[in-house]
């Protein structure tokens, strides 16, 4: 049975998980890692993203 739609509603909280598919590695280097970073910390101050920890 597939699951429900995510809810998609301005304000609405989601939870995001940056993991690859069998636990890959999902940036190539660590330059890639800092401009994901980059862009997450851009959207925390834009208000449209809430940062609530990363490792």
């Amino acid at each position: 049975m597939p699951r429900k739609a995510r809810i998609d509603a301005p304000g609405a909280l989601h939870h995001i998980i940056v993991r690859g598919v069998e636990r890959r590695k999902i940036f190539w280097d660590d330059i890639d890692r800092q401009n994901y970073l980059d862009i997450e910390s851009e959207k925390k101050e834009a208000g449209s993203a809430l940062d609530i920890g990363h490792s």
